[in-house]
């Protein structure tokens, strides 16, 4: 289910080399979504070919849905962020091009969708000239649509409390409850992340969220991201809106949401203050002393 590679079909044998991939065909969508930040099911595929090959137009491209296809299930194309160039474009000499999330399923599957697997393909169309419709290749797809994405997600901050100019460390749990694998593709946060009112930390991703595998019932805990107070930081509370990136197979984009985590910005003592507090502590050494 990893890996599948579509399959190029070709009116003309002037066309043999060209090839169109896509590294992960299966994805996931799911019927109740309350859990999730943001969930998106998005398709990338790969065309290459050599630069002893004729120059190649791109014409037009469409879906076509395998036996089953619920209507109800709503796919886009993206032809021009997707495809990078716009239709009956020629493209000559080598090439290697990534038409990344060409193709998305953006939310909650809605309208009565029974769970399973739906069948569909990529259809490219296109030949020696901007008037060709041959075709070029169909990729073969599926999306897996699932009830729900069965995890709890732990955010923890250490310390929970910084100076203006400090910084804390924010980990995240990430607990499988349910009974497949999970699979991570990385991690992010929405909004500004660590917020209070129109005040933000300064963040910065640390740990490995890439391409993890989480066994059912297992969890995994690892860095997420440092939170960092200017120097004129404004006071107070600052609460998470963070998120690990995954799903049931390989490369899915759910935003799986975490537990509010809470860091607390208070002020630099001030210099007297400091004073004071030597003093104090001096005072009390020299009555150890005697």
């Amino acid at each position: 289910m990893g890996l599948a590679c579509g399959v190029l079909l070709s009116a003309s044998s002037a066309f043999a080399t060209p090839t169109f991939s896509i590294a992960q065909n299966v994805k996931s969508a799911f019927l109740d979504t309350s859990n999730l930040a943001i969930s998106e099911s998005n398709y990338s595929i790969n065309f290459s070919q050599d630069a002893a090959d004729p120059a190649l137009f791109f014409n037009n491209l469409g879906i076509s849905y395998g036996g089953g296809w619920d209507p109800n299930i709503n796919l886009s194309l993206d032809l021009v962020n997707g495809l990078g160039f716009s239709l009956g474009t020629s493209l000559s000499g080598a090439q290697n091009i990534d038409f990344s999330n060409i193709v998305r399923h953006n939310g909650q599957v809605t309208g009565g969708v029974a769970p399973g697997t739906y069948d569909f393909t990529i259809d490219f169309y296109g030949g020696s000239s901007n008037v060709s419709n041959n075709v070029l290749a169909n990729v073969y797809i599926q999306l897996e649509v699932v009830q729900s994405l069965d995890f709890i997600a732990t955010a923890t901050s250490t310390p929970t409390t910084i100076m203006q100019g400090g910084s804390a460390q924010v980990d995240v749990d990430l607990l499988n409850n349910s009974l497949r694998d999970l699979h991570t593709s990385s991690w992010g946060y929405l909004g500004g992340g660590m917020i209070n009112g129109s005040n933000a930390l300064s963040g910065s991703f640390n740990g490995d969220w890439f391409g993890d595998v989480i066994g059912s019932g297992n969890s995994q805990v690892d860095n997420h991201t440092v939170w960092t107070a200017s120097g004129t930081q404004a006071l107070g509370v600052y609460s998470s809106d963070l998120a690990i990136i995954g799903g049931y197979h390989p490369g899915d984009q759910h935003w799986m949401r975490t537990s509010i985590t809470t860091i607390e910005v208070t002020p630099v003592p001030e210099p007297a203050s400091i004073a004071v507090l030597g003093l104090g502590l001096a005072a009390v050494l020299r009555r150890k002393r005697k």
